[in-house]
């Protein structure tokens, strides 16, 4: 997938001295998605590589050269500059899934899957999923990424989240309620939700009343029914195609699946409207 971080690669590549016009093409075709975007690069890569064939054998002059390279570099230019402002004004989701060793297996591989499914083709958001989270991890997409909704998917209790420890060993690290806290009220100008889908998040979510929504279990949750709720929340979501989210409806909607399921009896699923000033 291209993102702002690519392409300000791509730029860096064609701007730098010794100028690499073709691995900036071929850094954008690998991460290119859009079957229009990978013709126009491919289009670009193979003008390239004719330009160099020409140039090794001597047909072409020094100023005829520059042209042709000139025009390559300059749809480049252009084609960098117009995804660049497309991502700029794309929101994002950001999906912190984290499953320590020493604690038992939750199915969050599925449930990010079903959401990409789900978000795919919105015309507003992008799905961005951080998985096997670490503290460090999380604190560096919220910097990253600017998230408009953040979506949590891990063990937890009352007092914090259970992420994967940094020391490559995958067990678990606590991060606790008040530090959660603290980190998303730095980034709360743009944030609005924030959805706990882990076991006795309740807790932590009465800590957050700096963004419009937050999310959150009172009970012990089952994977299948925090699967559900999150797979009809975010088909809500999706069938909107709005920069707007409705979060109730959505919340709504999500509830009303599990009841459907008989998959509510032992915990609800919260809703949070905080009244900011």
């Amino acid at each position: 997938m291209l993102t702002i971080e690519i392409i300000e690669e791509a730029r860096r590549l064609i701007k730098k001295a010794g100028s690499n016009v073709k691995q900036s093409i071929q850094l954008l075709i690998k991460n290119a998605e859009n079957l229009d975007d990978r013709d126009l690069l491919e289009s670009l890569e193979t003008q390239f590589s004719e330009l160099e064939r020409k140039s090794r054998l001597g047909i072409l002059s020094f100023s005829e050269e520059n042209l042709q390279r000139n025009k390559i570099v300059s749809t480049l230019l252009s084609f960098l500059s117009q995804k660049g402002k497309e991502l700029s004004e794309r929101l994002v989701i950001l999906f912190f899934g984290a499953v320590p060793n020493d604690l038992p297996h939750l199915d969050i591989e599925d449930e990010k899957n079903l959401i990409e499914m789900k978000m795919v083709k919105h015309e507003h958001y992008d799905f961005v999923p951080i998985m096997n989270t670490t503290v460090e991890k999380f604190q560096d997409a919220l910097i990253e990424y600017n998230p408009r909704f953040i979506h949590f998917a891990c063990h937890s209790n009352a007092n914090g989240l259970f992420f994967e420890n940094k020391d490559g060993s995958g067990n678990r690290e606590f991060f606790n309620a008040e530090k959660l806290r603290d980190a998303v009220r730095k980034r709360s100008r743009t944030i609005d939700c924030v959805f706990l889908n882990s076991c006795e998040s309740e807790g932590i979510a009465n800590l957050i009343d700096f963004t419009p929504y937050v999310i959150a279990m009172n009970a012990e949750v089952h994977d299948m029914a925090s699967n559900k709720f999150s797979q009809a929340m975010y088909s809500a979501i999706s069938k909107e195609n709005s920069k707007i989210i409705n979060y109730l409806d959505a919340f709504t909607i999500g509830k009303e699946r599990l009841e459907q399921l008989s998959l509510s009896d032992s915990f609800t699923v919260e809703f949070f409207k905080n009244t900011l000033s």
